[in-house]
């Protein structure tokens, strides 16, 4: 359950700064909507999976609420409310750390699985060493401006210019 909880919450972080826009920029109504019109169709997924699937179908359900958001409230707040297009947002910032993600996390699941040691210890050191190789890859995958700002923070807190 916590592995669909983590991809719940990261297609919430996804659809966060869209919602925030759209909040920012006094359009609130389509979002809301989407959010009124998923809930409702929400809560019957959430009955019908807790049921059968118990709390891996709690976390399932708030997977594909998420996901949902993603693929609605992102190309809304994209198309009526920032006016520019959503194919390139999804070609930079969502599919390329997404398929980092399963490539990273997945692997080395996948290889603890087949051939590592059990126990708690070798999952916390393969889940260290897949978020690691996670943020080193996805560093590459950033845009210059964020990798500028994020040398700049680095840099001042080396230099102690940031608490």
């Amino acid at each position: 359950p916590l592995a669909l909880l983590a991809g719940g919450f990261w297609f919430s972080a996804a659809v966060s700064n869209a919602y925030t826009s759209s909040i920012a920029l006094r359009r609130p109504s389509g979002p809301l909507l989407i959010s009124a019109a998923t809930a409702v169709l929400y809560v019957p997924l959430m009955y019908g999976m807790v049921r059968t699937w118990g709390v891996n179908g709690a976390a399932g359900a708030w997977l594909v609420l998420n996901a949902c958001y993603v693929v609605t409230i992102i190309p809304f707040v994209h198309w009526k409310v920032l006016r520019i297009a959503v194919a390139p947002w999804f070609l930079t910032n969502l599919i390329p750390f997404a398929c980092l993600g399963l490539l990273t996390f997945g692997l080395s699941r996948a290889l603890l699985a087949l051939c590592g040691p059990s126990g708690i210890a070798a999952e916390v050191v393969t889940l260290v060493a897949a978020a690691a190789t996670y943020s080193l890859l996805g560093y590459t995958l950033l845009g210059e401006t964020l990798k500028t700002g994020l040398q700049d923070i680095l840099r001042r807190r080396r230099l102690g210019l940031n608490p």
